[in-house]
């Protein structure tokens, strides 16, 4: 299904891809929050790069292949023909690819990449000759220290690209396309103030309401029971900690007192040296 409101993502990667289909490595950071569409970009990159010629192999790090070897490189090319798992294998299984036909890599997830799989990418796009590749990989919009030197090390080469929400003006089309509903431009408008255009969340919002029309009344309406599921979307996969301070700053609000929130929340003395650690000196005290 084509991309709603990203025209010029999709044009800035058609000329990525031109650009490494003639030998320029190229190497593009996907970045964005939870649900901006990062995964879907990068589906899109894939289809656009295999329909230029590209031989592309698509891999997503994660907490399950984390710690195994090669994983991601696994999951892109496959294992080295001489079944070993080593890095001179895998860059040599890029290398013969890259002899015959462009290769695009498309990688989810890298901050989540297992390391050795991180150095293979930093290494094929390291080589010392041209070579037709392109590497876009999805980013999350946390701190870009990542888990492993290679990760961090491919993403401070990488140009970025920034996905942030949709447009009001996209909100209808969206609506329509994905969710089979048709909004006024009334609706379209609550839409983007609650969801702030952020895919995902629209999703969370329209999908499953009866019949093929919503009002901005509709929608006001069942904003709060709506924004609850929303939000535990993405508080599930917080560590517990965490997750126990957002529930306590959500009580006190964001300008409460660390030992405050930490209390607040039952995490005791453990939690509030490891938040005191991550606040400004003239702020910690």
């Amino acid at each position: 299904m084509p991309l709603t409101g990203r025209e010029a993502e999709l044009a800035r990667l058609d000329g990525l891809i031109g650009r490494a289909g003639g030998g320029v490595p190229v190497i593009v950071a996907v970045r964005g929050e939870r649900g901006v569409g990062k995964s879907a970009l990068l589906e899109a990159a894939a289809a656009r790069a295999a329909d230029a010629g590209f031989r592309v192999g698509t891999a997503a790090g994660g907490p399950a292949v984390r710690d195994a070897l090669f994983a991601a490189a696994r999951q892109a090319l496959g294992r080295p023909d001489d079944g070993t798992d080593t890095l001179d294998g895998y860059v040599a299984r890029g290398r013969e690819v890259m002899a015959r036909t462009p290769l695009a890599l498309c990688v989810d997830d890298l901050m989540d990449v297992d390391a050795s799989s991180a150095r293979w990418l930093t290494a094929l796009a390291s080589l010392d000759r041209p070579v037709p590749l392109l590497i876009v990989a999805a980013v999350g919009d946390e701190p870009a220290t990542g888990r492993t030197a290679g990760a961090a090390e491919l993403l401070g080469r990488a140009e970025h690209l920034e996905l942030t929400g949709l447009p009001e003006a996209g909100i209808a089309e969206f609506a329509a396309r994905h969710c089979g509903l048709t909004l006024d431009a009334a609706a379209a408008a609550v839409c983007h103030e609650l969801t702030g255009g952020n895919p995902g969340l629209l999703l969370a919002h329209l999908a499953g309401r009866p019949g093929t029309a919503v009002t901005a009344r509709e929608l006001r309406g069942a904003a709060g029971p709506e924004a609850l599921r929303c939000t535990r979307r993405w508080l599930d996969d917080l560590p517990r900690p965490a997750l126990a301070m957002a529930r306590a700053v959500a009580v006190l609000g964001d300008s409460a007192e660390v030992a405050h929130a930490a209390a607040t929340g039952s995490r005791g003395s453990t939690l509030v040296r490891r938040c005191r650690r991550c606040q400004p000196k003239s702020t910690a005290q």
